[in-house]
């Protein structure tokens, strides 16, 4: 791996720990950004979409963050997830990744 990369990747992991995420809370951001639903998470990550909502409402929390669009542009901003590619719609819906 370039030594940029892992630079990166230091950043990110140490703005996910300073904000004390856990790294569920963090899978579910990285979800959010790509735009799935809490129950596509919710399958993805084999728990339940209750879990889920808690995930959300603890980093909404953690971040000072009022809904979920700012809980986004918050995580793209200090890079806590990777910034996802453009995507087309799939028969009218967007593909979660």
């Amino acid at each position: 791996m370039p030594r940029q990369e892992m630079l990166l990747l230091r950043e990110i992991r140490t703005a996910r720990e300073s904000l004390g995420l856990s790294l569920p809370e963090s899978e579910v951001i990285n979800k959010k950004v790509r735009g799935c639903t809490n129950k596509r998470i919710a399958v993805d990550l084999a728990t339940s979409e209750e879990t889920v909502e808690r995930h959300i409402a603890s980093v909404l929390g953690n971040v000072g963050a009022s809904n979920r669009m700012e809980l986004v542009l918050f995580a793209l901003f200090y890079q806590l997830v990777d910034r996802p590619e453009p995507r087309r719609p799939q028969g009218g819906a967007y593909v979660c990744h």
